[in-house]
């Protein structure tokens, strides 16, 4: 009977010491999960903030070439100078 018992209380020991290791197990899983799911949302703000760029970067060239154009066409209507010899 006590043999019975000590192997009882070894079962009961030996299930407590796996169940402690498989919460262990599933709570670095999950903070890994969270890790990753976290990362993900970071790389999706840098892509937000490279299209906020691009689209920064594309409207001042805009700018820049309307202002180049402006320029362009204000110097086409610009009457010619004669230099004469005096």
């Amino acid at each position: 009977m006590e043999e019975n018992r000590k192997l009882q209380e070894q079962a009961v020991s030996l299930q407590e010491k796996v169940m402690v290791q498989e919460k262990v197990e599933m709570e670095e899983q999950q903070t890994a999960l969270e890790a990753e799911l976290s990362l993900e949302g970071i790389e999706g703000d840098r892509s937000e903030e490279d299209r906020l760029t691009e689209a920064e970067k594309n409207e001042r060239q805009r700018k820049m070439l309307l202002v180049r154009f402006e320029l362009n066409h204000d110097y086409q209507r610009m009457p010619l100078l004669h230099v004469t010899d005096n």
